[in-house]
């Protein structure tokens, strides 16, 4: 697992499962969108993408042994300590999801930032078990990060291990200022608004 040796998400849930009273959709405002409904790696529809990444791109967590193997997604980006990063997806399945409970997916970094935090915001399964939403937020935003499709299910993002279960992929992102950014911004505003007021 050599991709594995960054920062990966486990267990940092603040709001998971609570669906009540909440849509499962992805923001407005975000600054990238990508959404993919034909099998295998290919086939990215790249709705937004104010940065110009481009799609993500799938790979294997053990290159060497399963090469095949598309158990992560990983995601372009712009290491940036003054920002923090909120990761969407939204996985459709073709039938009900056999668990009942959250596909259990986890989010990595090959190079983290000092400091580096990764937080699963929500997750939670639509009426009907077909849809899984998912939000990640990255303290600081990293350079770079994947989404780790887990090993106890028997295919992966691109339905290659031969389940065809998974009907379409929406990925997103929303890169905004960290509290301590809004106050840099602020604090630099003030001289001008002073002088202003003289």
């Amino acid at each position: 697992m050599k991709r594995m040796c960054g920062v990966v998400a486990c267990a940092a849930a603040l709001f998971v499962g609570q669906s009540v009273g909440q849509p499962l959709e992805i923001p407005e405002g975000v600054d990238y969108r990508v959404k993919k409904v034909a099998p295998g790696d290919s086939g990215w529809d790249v709705l937004k993408d104010n940065f110009g990444f481009g799609a993500p791109e799938f790979r294997s967590s053990d290159p060497d042994n399963f090469p095949s193997r598309r158990d992560q997604l990983a995601i372009s980006n712009l290491a940036d300590s003054s920002r923090e990063k909120n990761l969407y997806l939204l996985i459709t399945f073709n039938d009900d999801w056999d668990g009942r409970t959250v596909p259990n997916l986890t989010v990595g970094i090959d190079n983290p930032l000092p400091n580096q935090q990764i937080v699963l915001v929500r997750d939670a399964m639509s009426p009907g078990e077909r849809i899984a939403f998912y939000h990640w937020r990255l303290d600081p935003q990293p350079g770079d990060e994947f989404i780790q499709w887990s090993g106890d299910y028997l295919y992966d993002f691109t339905n290659s291990a031969g389940v065809q279960d998974i009907s379409q992929i929406e990925l997103a992102t929303w890169c905004v200022p960290t509290p301590g950014g809004f106050l840099l911004i602020g604090l630099a505003a003030l001289p001008l608004a002073c002088r202003r007021h003289r």
